[in-house]
């Protein structure tokens, strides 16, 4: 096997060059610190816009093993095959499988973040689009990934499961500042005498 990159090289290369970095976790959603992404300023209107959380999970195939990158994208695979998009199974993987420190004992949960808080490449691959559990008439989470990670003080390979991505106030602050809702219309109506009597 020469020539084939060991997954350790291959990783910490690949972590270097894009910064990859998995935030701490966390219990509860803090307020998002919004980090511009862009030199676009529409691209920046866009993700100001957007104020998604997720709550994501993950499981780690940590770097610094003879095993070739190949062979980690094999595992990965193989893992994917095992889960399909079930919670439950993917918790169970990375109880059994995670070579992460700081969650594996917990199946993974790493907790709840607003897009902007992560780098740019796992806002990408999670904030794709809504997804919803089956509970409140979605389809469920999805498992994205594999996508290279720094968290707990290691490196590695990790599939990313995205328990629900949505939205918690109605719409977003730039859309709630274009259309108020209505009881606020209400209030600025009253309070600027727009009710003539």
């Amino acid at each position: 096997m020469m020539g084939m990159p060991k997954l350790g090289s291959a990783l910490l290369m690949v972590g270097v060059a894009c910064g990859i970095r998995l935030p701490a976790p966390s219990s509860r959603v803090s307020a998002p610190a919004m980090q511009m992404q862009s030199w676009n300023p529409i691209q920046n209107l866009k993700q100001m816009a957007d104020q998604r959380v997720a709550k994501i999970s993950h499981c780690m195939l940590a770097a610094g093993t003879d095993m070739t990158l190949a062979q980690a994208n094999a595992k990965m695979d193989a893992w994917k095959a095992e889960i399909g998009n079930d919670e439950a199974k993917f918790a169970e993987v990375a109880k059994r499988e995670s070579e992460c420190p700081t969650t594996a004992a917990a199946g993974g949960e790493v907790g709840v973040f607003p897009r902007g808080k992560m780098t740019t490449q796992l806002d990408e691959l999670i904030f794709q689009e809504d997804v919803k559990p089956v509970e409140f008439g979605g389809t469920g989470g999805v498992v994205r990934g594999p996508i290279g990670t720094s968290f707990g003080g290691k490196a590695g390979l990790s599939l990313i499961y995205v328990h629900t991505c949505w939205e918690p106030k109605g719409m977003s602050s730039v859309g709630a500042m274009l259309d108020p809702p209505e009881s606020l219309k209400n209030k600025m109506n009253n309070l600027f005498g727009g009710s003539k009597e």
